[in-house]
């Protein structure tokens, strides 16, 4: 489980790049990337398996790698123009190697309390609502109590979640945001 990174090996961004890739993969402690120059076999058999996504990111035109890095998560998730933003690869990076999934007996807790909020959520009277009721709350409790987070699917009704993400969107800055950040936001 590692990600893959395709890059082209005549681009000086693509170059850059990989120097503080392989400089933060020298400071984990395991490995994370595989590193994959473009033009080769490799490449071309990685590329066409996330050809779809690429160019659906690419507003439907064929993704061209002159001058890109493209890193493939193990999720799949597929991270074009690193060469551009390399910070997005190398905190990916970081997560693969210091983010361990949680035990077996730890997933199972989980999944008991999570189950039980699930439940109550399909027997609620609907979104924005099944959450109040004594018994959710109840349940709510608990389950920050002993695992420490909780999800409430359905918190706010669709329109209102809707008009919620759009109204944060719209307050984004336009433009490309520097690494310490404009308005509030960071990248």
């Amino acid at each position: 489980r590692v990600i893959a990174v395709v890059y082209d090996g005549s681009s000086g961004a693509c170059r850059q790049a990989l120097d503080t890739v392989r400089l933060r993969e020298s400071s984990l402690p395991v490995a994370t990337v595989e590193l994959i120059v473009w033009p080769s076999q490799g490449a071309s058999e990685l590329l066409a398996a996330v050809d779809d996504r690429l160019r659906e990111m690419n507003l439907g035109e064929a993704f061209r790698m002159q001058g890109r890095m493209v890193a493939v998560l193990p999720s799949g998730v597929v991270l074009p123009n690193c060469e551009a933003d390399v910070m997005q690869l190398i905190a990916e990076m970081e997560y693969l190697a210091m983010v361990q999934p949680p035990l077996p007996a730890e997933a199972v807790r989980t999944e008991r309390h999570l189950a039980g909020l699930r439940e109550l959520r399909r027997a609620g009277p609907g979104p924005g609502a099944w959450w109040r009721g004594p018994a959710a709350l109840a349940r709510v409790a608990d389950t920050l109590r002993d695992v420490f987070f909780c999800v409430l699917d359905d918190f706010l009704p669709e329109a209102l979640a809707e008009r919620l993400s759009a109204a944060i969107l719209a307050s984004r800055p336009q433009g490309p945001i520097p690494a310490e950040g404009r308005g509030g936001w960071t990248r």
